[in-house]
């Protein structure tokens, strides 16, 4: 690209891989080197390939062979064109650290994200987001870092929507269930985390930088803005406060001017302040350029600056805004329904009470749950319970299958029989 991208990170990975089948995808894309410089955007092939090591290639494409190109060409619906002329997406080994990485051209994915059945999929879409918040468009001050998590975080359930072919209604229903799992997350890091932790931006901040005058005298200048704060704590690196704690802010402002109205904004973001460093103050006064109507006191630059920036606390009522969301009332009655379950077996357990194997037991009358996400709010549901009988656990294993699950069910499950062992 003619212009210099502020990317976030430049990896590379070294080991005996194999490929899937190139894929070519014709997606518009920006300017590239030998594209005529008249042209602001123009359609191109992207090359696609899946990498992975040998033993994980087949399983790789399972998951993920029909959907790199589908997901590419979604991104490119809700952001625009796409920053560059290829993507390859690398299953690294199990010692990979992270659950993902987006580099240019390049993605990394932890083996974690293969499950049989493509319901980690979310996760190619948050590093294919990273294209354009983190690569395309970086924060001038890294604390800042909502600017590219939160953002990615924000687009990959739309992504995947579009991807998925998903209709209106599905779209609020699923991103109500996530929403709601975020929202979990982030209140248990709020509850267990100093207030420096919370903060995604300080006002105050200032560094201190050294400049020798003409006279050969050093002086030293505040640069405002320029430090990053916390970054040789450890724990910080295992905290998603950026994520979600960006995810909900932007959740804040789309609820304000609505989903549709608020995508096409982002893609006129990502078309301005492309290959810039950017502060929050640059989304918020586009976002308030586009929709004057809704400034007030309570909802301006400054307002969203002091209370969710500047801030430990998440002014935002999730329960009155995912009222009605039949998929996640669904999952709470699954957990009301194994909480009476328990009652029972702990009562059987402490009469010594022999059950007749052959009469209906009271779990095998609960209907399934279909959706993984609904099966990850029973997790979580369970394990705010103080105790749970090991003939519960093991109802729900045969119930569900948790074992042979996804990463994210699986670790639950995980915590879940640790807790009750």
């Amino acid at each position: 690209m003619p212009c210099v991208l502020p990317c976030c990170c430049i990896g590379f990975a070294a080991g005996q891989f194999s490929s899937s089948p190139v894929q070519w995808v014709s997606c518009p894309t920006y300017l590239i080197s030998g594209i005529p410089e008249k042209a602001e955007t123009s359609q191109l092939d992207i090359l696609c390939r899946l990498v992975a090591s040998p033993s994980l290639v087949d399983a790789a494409h399972h998951d993920y062979g029909d959907r790199l190109s589908t997901y590419l060409l979604a991104a490119c619906e809700l952001l625009g064109p796409y920053p560059y002329t290829r993507l390859d997406v690398v299953i690294l080994p199990r010692s990979f650290g992270c659950m993902g990485l987006a580099n240019p051209n390049v993605v990394f994915l932890s083996p974690s994200m293969l499950c049989g059945d493509g319901s980690m999929a979310v996760r190619l879409a948050h590093e294919i987001s990273h294209a354009w918040f983190g690569l395309l468009i970086g924060p001038r001050d890294w604390t800042e870092e909502w600017l590219t998590e939160g953002f990615a975080t924000f687009c990959e359930d739309i992504i995947l929507g579009i991807a998925e072919k998903w209709t209106p209604s599905d779209i609020t229903e699923r991103c109500g269930l996530k929403a709601m799992i975020r929202w979990q997350t982030l209140s248990a890091e709020l509850k267990n985390t100093e207030q420096s932790l919370q903060l995604m931006r300080r006002d105050q901040d200032k560094s201190v930088e050294h400049v020798v005058t003409a006279g050969g005298r050093e002086s030293v200048v505040a640069q405002p803005g320029t430090v990053v704060h916390n970054a040789l704590r450890p724990e910080k690196r295992f905290m998603q406060m950026s994520y979600l704690k960006g995810y909900f802010l932007l959740y804040h402002m789309a609820c304000a001017v609505g989903y549709e109205a608020f995508n096409q904004l982002l893609k006129s973001y990502a078309s301005r302040y492309q290959g810039c460093l950017v502060t929050s103050e640059d989304f918020f006064g586009l976002f308030f350029e586009t929709f004057p109507e809704t400034r007030s006191a309570q909802f301006s630059p400054e307002a969203l600056s002091k209370h969710w920036l500047c801030s430990g606390s998440v002014p935002l009522d999730i329960n009155y805004l995912l009222s009605g969301n039949q998929l996640l009332d669904q999952a709470l009655q699954h957990v009301e329904a194994w909480q009476a379950i328990d009652k029972v077996n702990l009562s059987n357990q402490r009469k010594r009470k022999k059950v007749n194997r052959a009469s209906l037991k009271p779990w095998e009358t609960v209907e399934l749950l279909e959706l993984p996400d609904q099966l990850v709010l029973l997790l979580e549901g369970l394990l705010d319970q103080r105790r749970l009988t090991h003939s519960t656990l093991q109802q729900l294993d045969r119930k569900y299958h948790f074992s042979i699950r996804n990463a994210e069910i699986r670790h639950r499950w995980c915590e879940l029989t640790v807790k009750h062992r």
